[in-house]
């Protein structure tokens, strides 16, 4: 059977002298295995690899047993690819992080009944929506037209796990208090609660004076109600480090994910 799809590329190995096995998320929001036989580049003709981690790659697929989960690549062509993220250690760290938490989320691709694979709901097709848009806005907030006025990774991290939360379901409960069910906007303070699924407000916890995490609500607010191409402009250089750690709590204990397991986290939330 051979099929042809498009795929980011969210992490490689490598095979043998000169292949690679890939992950790619799909555009139906899924990921697939994938053996690029010759993918390293090389050999005789000092062919260079085009597989490169958060590149788009058109792929022409032929599955090598029945009962095999893992698809060889037949032929691929690249769609889409980044120069500025390569170049920028903070960006390429950014690219990683995104890339694993995409990995860790989407749900794997079954080919034994292709066409129902490539018909998928555009409902599930939110991990690819995501991963796509935030790589074009990272690549586009270090644009020399931008002068990287617009990079701001703990900012670039907010986007893309409000955004992620929304695509997946599990965006916080933000019109009522998840305990006691008073409107938000009227009553003042208010804490995420990863637990509850949503904020409290500042009656039924221990807040005192404290504004809470009225940043982390107005900012996730402002990004969930925002399309990804209007979103450059959005005020996110008050985003900080604890803020963009407790959203990724928020969504990682959603999805029972320990956030220290996640191999690339220290290089974007380090202290």
């Amino acid at each position: 059977m051979i099929t042809k799809l498009d795929g980011i590329i969210i992490s490689k190995y490598p095979y043998r002298e000169r292949d690679l096995i890939v992950r790619l998320l799909l555009r139906n929001g899924k990921k697939a295995s994938v053996i690029f036989y010759g993918g390293k580049g090389g050999g005789s003709k000092k062919k260079s690899s085009i597989l490169e981690l958060g590149f788009l790659v058109e792929v022409e697929l032929q599955k090598s047993r029945e009962d095999s989960e893992i698809f060889t690549a037949k032929e691929w062509v690249l769609k889409w690819h980044h120069d500025n993220i390569r170049n920028n250690y903070q960006a390429y760290c950014l690219l990683c992080f995104f890339s694993e938490i995409s990995e860790r989320l989407a749900l794997e691709a079954q080919f034994k009944n292709y066409e129902s694979e490539i018909s998928s709901s555009d409902k599930e097709a939110g991990p690819f929506r995501v991963l796509s848009n935030a790589l074009v806005y990272l690549e586009k907030s270090l644009s020399a037209r931008e002068q990287n006025a617009l990079f701001l990774p703990y900012g670039q991290i907010l986007i893309f796990i409000t955004k992620f939360a929304v695509e997946m379901g599990v965006f916080p409960a933000s019109d009522t208090c998840t305990l006691c069910g008073g409107d938000l906007e009227a009553i003042g303070p208010k804490i995420l609660s990863a637990e509850h699924g949503g904020y409290q407000c500042g009656r039924c916890t221990d807040i005192g004076q404290d504004s809470g995490d009225e940043a982390i609500y107005q900012a996730m607010m402002r990004i969930a109600r925002t399309p990804y191409q209007a979103i450059l402009p959005l005020p996110l250089g008050a985003v900080d480090l604890s803020m963009a750690k407790k959203v990724l709590h928020y969504v990682c204990y959603q999805f029972n994910i320990i956030p220290e397991t996640l191999k690339t986290m220290r290089a974007v939330l380090a202290n």
